[in-house]
């Protein structure tokens, strides 16, 4: 029992230490993109371990081998997460590929979709820009701005296209 204690607990560092190489990329790819400062500050308030998807290890079993070697790591989609957030993770994921040798690049482990969302839950330091509203807030919104809509005559006047819909309709 005591071995298996150890054993969780050696995958969870090694886990961990995955997540934090992760960031760490993103974090130096970040310094080389032509954002502004301004996008860049932004970006920078959500690089942190709460915000980094949780990456579960996929192992194959060669039948010519006695030991599983490590095929890909499995990334864990953030249902709270909104889909400008994923976008600038998949821009530093790449600009971050593109600085590595091809040598280096092939003998990367890949990062593949998990079948299941993670259920890491919505970080203490709430960044709006790059975390949904919880479904049940957006519907009771819909429902607010939907009755106010249809007791007002006034036209409509669209936002920037980024404004979540909700939000758009909550100012109308």
């Amino acid at each position: 029992m005591r071995e298996y204690h150890f054993l969780c607990i050696q995958y969870l560092l090694f886990l961990f230490h995955v997540a934090s190489q992760k960031l760490e990329h993103r974090i130096s790819a970040l310094e080389k993109t032509t954002w502004c400062s301004e996008t860049k500050e932004e970006v920078r308030q959500v690089l942190t371990m709460e915000y980094t998807s949780s990456d579960e290890s996929s192992y194959e079993c060669d039948s010519d081998r006695e030991e599983a070697e490590l095929a890909a790591y499995k990334v864990k989609h953030l249902s709270w997460e909104r889909s400008k957030l994923t976008d600038a993770k998949k821009i530093l994921d790449e600009i971050y590929l593109r600085s590595l040798s091809a040598r280096v690049r092939r003998s990367l482990v890949p990062r593949i979709p998990h079948s299941e969302d993670s259920e890491r839950v919505v970080p203490q330091n709430l960044v709006g820009w790059a975390v949904r509203r919880p479904a049940s807030t957006a519907r009771r919104a819909l429902i607010t701005s939907a009755t106010v809509m249809s007791s007002s005559s006034e036209s409509c006047k669209p936002l920037a296209s980024s404004t979540p819909r909700v939000e758009r309709q909550n100012r109308m």
